[in-house]
């Protein structure tokens, strides 16, 4: 009876052993492909993650250079590289238009592109901005035109918002003797200097 328990148990511990072996081998190669699969996801997420600092980098490099195109455009018109005295003239002869002024005169002055160095080395001095400007190509317009008080203001005031750098020199205004009506009616000189920055942006 010993001897058949013994044969028994003997028999079942193969059986398990032989189960073990087999359950081992079947298991560990999907088991071993349960890992690769686990390594590869966590290599495409780590690509993932480089990818997409990679287009945060990219983004923020597009706006960046969207900036500079846009800063660059806006220094390009207050700053072009020609003084182009048609198309100035036009846009003051438009700007006269729009404000209700009528425009008695518009002359300007040949351009002026030698440039000349500050004689001040101080920046905070107070004639620093003209200095700056004094380096630049200029040219002179004065201009003459007849309207109220009021549309010469805004006048002045249009002029002061162009894209374009220009400075207001000088401003006579006296009354139109011609309109009967000197309380609203006036004759303005505007002197006017336009500026480029002399080279191509």
């Amino acid at each position: 009876m010993n001897i058949l328990n013994s044969k028994t148990i003997s028999a079942l511990a193969i059986y398990l052993v032989i189960i073990a072996l087999t359950t081992w081998f079947v298991i560990r190669p999907m088991a071993q492909a349960a890992q690769n699969k686990v390594t590869v996801l966590h290599t495409q997420y780590q690509a993932y993650q480089l990818a997409e600092q990679k287009l945060t980098r990219l983004t923020a490099l597009s706006k960046s250079q969207a900036d500079l195109d846009h800063a660059h455009d806006l220094i390009n018109r207050a700053l072009p590289p020609t003084i182009d005295q048609d198309r100035l003239l036009i846009t003051i002869e438009k700007l006269i238009a729009n404000d209700h002024l009528k425009l008695v005169s518009l002359v300007n002055l040949p351009s002026t592109t030698t440039k000349t160095k500050s004689s001040s080395t101080d920046p905070d001095s107070k004639n620093a901005a003209q200095n700056q400007l004094a380096a630049l190509g200029s040219i002179d317009i004065t201009l003459e035109a007849t309207g109220s008080y009021a549309d010469v203001k805004q006048a002045l005031d249009s002029l002061e918002q162009l894209d374009r750098l220009i400075t207001i020199t000088s401003v006579t205004i006296k009354a139109n003797q011609s309109s009967g009506q000197t309380n609203s009616a006036a004759d303005a000189t505007i002197k006017l200097r336009s500026y480029t920055n002399g080279q191509t942006l």
